[in-house]
């Protein structure tokens, strides 16, 4: 079979695959961000969620990201909590409370830096914080922040991950991004991070259903 005959079957059968996700509602496309939804959303009816403190990284200045990152907080319990009415959920003030308490704020930055070095979650780390918490799933929340140059003008640029990980088996149940960018070339000027948080968390939580 020639070059081009097997890159056109490739794509065929990516298109085939593409289709039948959206046509069962497993996979979810919004700005040109695709979600491969792994658990509905009834698996975490009655199930005690906690929130992990919001791990940022970023080009732009600490104090730009610190307001994002609040704003960000701020609007992680209430989203979840519209989409799942019937979880338990330990808000991120109460959580940072009971790490600091149980002297386990260490275990969740190690969590954090294995994760983005690696890509894959410290079980052991994961049941420890669940069994502290309190919790049957943990959300933790990645956000990434950039200032962008656009020919002359300026732009803010963010990216927010969200993993729904269950305390038992240190797997992924459900996992959501966002995306939002906003350049001044077309005349919209920087945002505000109240504008950039709303946009990320909607989009984020958009398929968890």
């Amino acid at each position: 079979m020639s070059k081009t005959s097997v890159l056109s079957a490739l794509a065929t059968a990516t298109t085939v695959v593409a289709l039948s996700l959206l046509a069962t509602g497993c996979m979810t496309v919004s700005d040109s961000i695709a979600v491969v939804q792994t658990t509905s959303v009834k698996a975490f009816d009655h199930k005690r969620i906690a929130l992990l403190p919001v791990k940022a990284q970023t080009s732009v200045s600490p104090d730009s990201v610190l307001a994002m990152r609040m704003e960000i907080s701020k609007r992680l319990a209430p989203a979840l909590k519209g989409k799942v009415p019937a979880a338990e959920i330990t808000e991120l003030a109460l959580v940072a409370d009971r790490l600091n308490e149980k002297n386990m704020l260490s275990v969740f930055e190690q969590l954090v830096l294995t994760y983005e070095n690696t890509g894959v979650l410290d079980r052991q780390r994961v049941t420890a914080l669940g069994r502290a918490l309190g919790a049957d799933f943990l959300l933790v929340s990645r956000l990434k922040s950039e200032k962008m140059d656009i020919v002359l003008s300026s732009g803010t640029g963010g990216s927010l991950d969200l993993s729904l990980v269950n305390v038992n088996t240190g797997e992924i149940a459900w996992g959501g991004s966002g995306e939002w960018k906003k350049g001044g070339i077309f005349g919209f000027g920087s945002a505000t991070p109240v504008e950039i948080a709303s946009g990320l968390v909607n989009q984020a939580f958009g398929s968890l259903r």
